[in-house]
């Protein structure tokens, strides 16, 4: 599956089919972001200080590839991980819909330019 199949399969999920290009593309962006975030945390709670030391070290003066490569090393089920944190992530929006069409709503109602009366 693509990364566009994939996000239209996301944004039909959460019902936000509907939204401007604009708007989906910042929603994929921030739920991107708070992904990677959950993977951080669970790579550093799986990671041992050393090797976590070690990993900060890539991060700051090394490749992305080197960075995975320690990842990939130190857990061996990272992909599997990282795609069950994805599905989690989406799934929880999506239990949670409810809240987050509430939340577009109120970002759609600030953006509207006010009515001059």
């Amino acid at each position: 599956m693509d990364d566009n199949t994939a996000n239209q399969d996301v944004l039909e999920k959460l019902s936000l089919n509907d939204l401007p290009e604009a708007r989906k593309n910042e929603i994929l962006a921030q739920l991107d972001q708070l992904v990677e975030a959950q993977v951080a945390l669970a790579i550093s709670e799986k990671l041992d200080e050393a090797t976590q030391q070690k990993l900060d070290d890539l991060v700051d003066n090394g490749t992305p590839e080197q960075v995975l490569e320690v990842i990939k090393q130190n857990i061996p089920d990272y992909d599997a991980m990282v795609t069950k944190i994805a599905e989690n992530t989406i799934n929880e929006l999506a239990n949670n819909k409810d809240a987050v069409l509430a939340e577009v709503e109120r970002m759609r109602t600030e953006e509207a330019p006010a009515s001059t009366e």
